[in-house]
């Protein structure tokens, strides 16, 4: 079943019965024979589209290794890529969807412009995984003008860019990819990095304005416990208090001033914080052992008063 540019998924719905299979079927259909149709143009020129589809052997349950080149570099703008599946049964049922978009300027042997930008959605039905298990510049200390992205096997996806980023497979059976002096393989866990529901920046982000999130996850290296161990030398309150007269603020937590010119590391910031809140737990369990001490001295007293 081929649809016309004038038919509609609307007029599909309302005259055949289609299940979910086949209805994606028919759209992909459609969008095979749209994709002979592209955009023809120079194999290079700025703004020029460029689109193709791609199927990427393996299984799917290892990521490996794709290369696209970064034409935007001769024309000093970003290469701008979309990777995309749309239909969850392609490739077998409930296989998965993926809408994802890159943006990146290679390094190209050094200058230090470079980035890479993701924003990646998509969609896991059951037990189907990520599609994207990471992305890497390889043209740290090479000429090959590529980034690699590592892709779900078995998947077939369609690419559209801005340049033509001519699409390099990795070698089959060990699936891996060499580009320039450098080789790259499979691997089998998505990094941490990627966040597979939304973007994911390279560098640092900045924001002009109120920063609003239902949720914020900061990733952090180490936590405060060590207050805990016995060897833990915590301060005496005597001493908190002389050097708090001093220096009006905190041992370990940097001054107002220092805050207010460089601002804080919110994952170091909570961690200080952290070692704050156990250190006063303790100091609260060595206080309520001493009135507990008092307590008792007080009953003894009574007792002998009572007598």
């Amino acid at each position: 079943m081929t649809l016309s540019a004038q038919t509609s998924l609307r007029q599909i719905l309302e005259n055949t019965i289609l299940d979910s299979v086949a209805f994606h079927a028919a759209v992909a259909e459609e969008l095979d024979a749209r994709a002979n149709n592209v955009i023809a143009g120079p194999l290079r020129g700025p703004g020029t589209p460029h689109s193709g589809t791609f199927t990427l052997q393996g299984n799917a349950n290892t990521f490996y290794p794709v290369g696209f080149d970064d034409d935007g570099w001769w024309y000093d703008e970003p290469t701008i890529l979309n990777i995309g599946r749309s239909n969850i049964h392609a490739n077998g049922s409930n296989h998965g969807s993926l809408i994802a978009t890159f943006r990146y300027h290679v390094t190209y042997w050094g200058h230090e412009s470079h980035f890479i930008d993701a924003d990646i959605r998509q969609h896991r039905w059951g037990s189907a995984r990520e599609f994207i298990a990471g992305w890497e510049d390889a043209t740290i200390n090479n000429g090959s003008i590529k980034i690699v992205i590592w892709l779900r096997g078995g998947t077939t996806y369609r690419y559209y860019s801005n340049y033509p980023p001519n699409p390099v497979l990795p070698a089959f059976p060990s699936g891996n990819l060499t580009l320039g002096n450098r080789t790259f393989t499979p691997q089998t866990h998505v990094e941490p990095y990627v966040n597979s529901f939304g973007p994911t920046f390279s560098q640092n982000v900045s924001v002009r304005g109120t920063l609003r999130a239902n949720e914020v996850r900061v990733s952090v290296g180490a936590g405060a416990d060590f207050v805990f161990e016995p060897d833990y030398d915590l301060r005496p309150l005597e001493e908190v208090e002389q050097f708090i007269i001093e220096n009006k603020h905190l041992p370990e937590i940097a001054p107002a001033r220092h805050m207010i010119e460089n601002g804080i590391d919110v994952s170091e910031f909570q961690i200080q914080l952290l070692q704050k809140i156990e250190e006063l737990t303790l100091y609260l369990i060595e206080q309520n052992k001493k009135i507990n001490e008092l307590k008792k001295e007080m009953r003894v007293l009574r007792d002998r008063g009572e007598e």
